[in-house]
């Protein structure tokens, strides 16, 4: 990632931070907006440049090589990971049956999914390095019960 991205990341996680899925949708928004040219809602999304959209793609590729001490072959699945990854989530940004609400878990679904193709394609050494799976979710994840807050609203 670009240093101007990691900063506006930044910004808006400080400026959303109890509203983490706006700022998830916002720098998502942004990335494609850029890799699209800034195509406007009117006019369809336009492929970026192959120089654009590629150098971005070997930036990555070389990122983590650089980190992980990625191989040739290595280096060769990673691109076509993020290439699948970058299609994956276009699509989902522009299924004008998604919900806006529905695209950012679809968003992260892939950016899971990514760094589980990652992980299982490196070596016992450079799983070490690479970021740690997330942990499982509760086991308890039931919704809330709200019927003793609104008995408790009831008798004030």
């Amino acid at each position: 990632m670009t240093g101007c991205a990691t900063r506006l990341q930044g910004d808006l996680r400080k400026a959303h931070g109890d509203r983490p899925w706006l700022s998830a949708a916002l720098a998502v928004a942004f990335a494609l907006w850029g890799a699209t040219g800034g195509a406007s809602e009117t006019t369809p999304p336009q492929a970026p440049p192959h120089s654009a959209s590629a150098s971005t793609l070997e930036h990555r590729v070389a990122m983590l090589t650089k980190a992980l001490d990625l191989d040739v072959r290595q280096q060769a699945e990673l691109q076509g990971i993020f290439a699948g990854q970058r299609e994956a989530v276009r699509k989902i940004w522009n299924d004008r049956a998604l919900l806006p609400a529905e695209r950012v878990p679809a968003t992260r679904a892939v950016e899971d999914r990514t760094a589980d193709q990652i992980r299982a394609m490196l070596n016992d050494e450079q799983k070490k390095k690479y970021n740690p799976p997330k942990p499982p979710a509760a086991p308890d994840t039931r919704p809330p019960d709200v019927s003793a807050w609104m008995d408790a609203t009831r008798k004030k």
